[in-house]
């Protein structure tokens, strides 16, 4: 008898636990899809064609949920795929849908082929933002032209 009722008070406990396992879990996933919905609202899908809104969602939706991503053979982690996908926005995502519209060779997994578009798109922003930069700010002769780096031109 009193094993019994230590039986039905481990039990008692045991739900609990996964009752709260569950909570936690539902307010991260919570957490998680306002993260997304943040980044989808930033990019202003609707400025987009139905089909095309369709795709670029789906892209997005698949990049923030990707254990990891391989670009140019370096791989990134989730965690920093998330961030990336935090600096996404209209401009950015127009900047990838028209490299995807000017394509001119045949691509056999569109999809496979869009996520890498996008992310580069996000990477290369601020690439750009950097090789801009007065050369005062930058350092190294790797990044300066030494016609533009010099006000002699020599």
């Amino acid at each position: 008898m009193t094993q019994t009722i230590k039986t039905e008070k481990n039990q008692r406990q045991n739900n609990e636990v996964d009752i709260d396992e569950i909570e936690n879990s539902r307010s991260v996933c919570q957490t998680g899809n306002q993260r997304l919905n943040r980044i989808l609202s930033r990019c202003e899908l609707e400025i987009f064609d139905e089909p095309v809104q369709a795709v670029l969602r789906d892209i997005i939706e698949r990049l923030y949920y990707s254990k990891q991503v391989t670009v140019s053979g370096a791989t990134f982690p989730q965690a920093e795929i998330r961030n990336y996908l935090d600096c996404l926005n209209v401009e950015t995502l127009t900047r990838a849908y028209n490299i995807i519209r000017n394509n001119t060779t045949p691509v056999k997994n569109v999809t496979a082929y869009l996520m890498p578009v996008v992310f580069n798109s996000i990477v290369e922003q601020y690439s750009e933002l950097f090789v801009r930069l007065p050369p005062e700010y930058l350092k190294g002769s790797d990044w300066i032209d030494s016609k533009q780096g010099s006000e002699d031109g020599t």
